[in-house]
């Protein structure tokens, strides 16, 4: 057991250590790649998480934003996990909300419940034109073709009137088949008006879906993020019921996005609300971490092909070197991926420290190439070194041999 630990732990520092990797199992390969796999997840885990709280006090600008809101009359409180505020601020739609405008960053308070119902329309759209929906659906298959169907948010409150219980009732009646679902439903329930409203927009509506966990139509959640958070802008906060995010630049230029959720927050009015953005950004770091999961995922498979490449190379090297190195490919393969683990842990490392100096995300994608540059120079060097001993080794041989014949 200890020779295994020593070999697995210094082989990339020891040549002669190295050499035993043609002797090994391939376990040692399956162990090496598992752990590289392992320091590249942390390594961006990392460098995205841990820096924020840096990187947010760096940010004196889009501090200096926040905290002018929150003494200009933004007042937050939390109670059961869910952000409470007497106004709704927006400062991209509404004009009389500009005062919290700041420094080229937009404010959105709208704490009410994300699941509000909200008013909404679908168009359909082909090229420079657009039809209503209630049009689209009287075309025939063949006319249909070619128009594109859009689900236009507004913000605004659906109240479910009588009227329009009426009119929703009215196009289920036309149909046997909705009419017994609509018959189904219990009349004295407290949220028939809903229960109405959902079978309606499920047989009506195409593609009329919600972002929002168990949503049966669009919501208020549905808005804001088709209208701001999925729509690619920049340089932001916002405030929900249940999360808040932002989006910023620090005083030496890195980009920085966040979220978190209310889940640990304690109840009671924010007065810190730069504390509050960073606790509340930290208490769900760890719930984002599938997120990073499916990152290193997908730099798996190079992860595990390059040392195949190199062992490869490696192998077809050695047969042009007399007296090289190891001849047989899974020799090299082993050879080569005893310098993995270590390989990965730099890349890593290095991914990590780059996180204060620039956003983890650009780094990200380069962590497989400093992983492939510091296993080929490793190998290059095995090699040249164990070509260079051998023929010495064979040189010393061949003298011995010329001595013994002339005496």
């Amino acid at each position: 057991m200890k020779n295994r630990i020593k070999f697995f732990g210094l082989s990339f520092f020891s040549d002669k250590i190295a050499s035993e990797a043609a002797k090994r199992s391939f376990a040692t390969v399956f162990i090496g790649l598992l752990l590289s796999f392992v320091f590249f997840l942390f390594g961006y885990y990392g460098a995205d998480v841990a820096p924020f709280a840096t990187h947010y006090n760096n940010a004196g600008s889009y501090k200096e934003f926040i905290q002018a809101a929150f003494d200009n009359g933004v007042d937050v409180a939390v109670i059961n996990h869910k952000c409470t505020s007497g106004k709704v601020i927006n400062t991209y739609s509404n004009e009389e909300d500009a005062a919290y405008k700041k420094n080229g960053y937009n404010l959105i308070v709208d704490t009410r419940p994300s699941d509000t119902l909200i008013e909404f329309t679908q168009v359909a759209i082909k090229g420079e034109s657009e039809i209503a929906y209630g049009e689209w659906i009287k075309l025939s298959d063949t006319e249909k073709q070619g128009y594109r169907l859009v689900t236009r948010y507004t913000d605004r409150e659906l109240e479910l009137s009588e009227e329009k219980l009426k009119s929703y009732k009215q196009f289920l009646n036309s149909d046997e088949t909705l009419k017994k679902e609509l018959d189904a439903l219990d009349g004295a329930a407290d949220d028939y008006g809903r229960q109405v409203y959902y079978l309606y927009v499920k047989n009506y509506y195409t593609k009329a879906t919600s972002v929002y966990s168990g949503a049966k139509a669009p919501v208020l959640r549905d808005y804001y993020y088709a209208n701001y958070i999925a729509s690619g802008k920049a340089y932001y906060f916002y405030v929900f019921d249940d999360m808040c995010a932002g989006s910023f630049k620090t005083d030496n230029g890195v980009p920085v996005v966040f979220g978190g959720y209310f889940v640990k927050c304690a109840d009671g009015k924010v007065n810190d609300i730069h504390g509050f953005i960073k606790d509340t950004y930290y208490d769900t770091a760890g719930y984002t971490f599938g997120s990073y999961f499916v990152s290193a995922v997908s730099q798996l498979p190079m992860l595990v092909i390059i040392p195949i490449l190199l062992g490869a190379v490696m192998w077809l090297a050695g047969k042009a070197v007399k007296d090289g190195w190891e001849k047989s490919f899974a020799g090299c393969y082993k050879t080569v991926c005893s310098f993995v683990w270590f390989s990965a842990f730099v890349a890593a490392l290095v991914t990590f420290i780059c996180g204060w100096f620039v956003a983890a995300r650009v780094i990200h994608p380069y962590m497989i190439f400093i992983f492939a540059g510091l296993l080929l120079v490793r190998t290059a060097v095995y090699c040249v070194v164990s070509a260079v001993k051998n023929k010495s080794y064979t040189g010393q041989n061949k003298n011995n041999e010329f001595s013994e014949d002339k005496l």
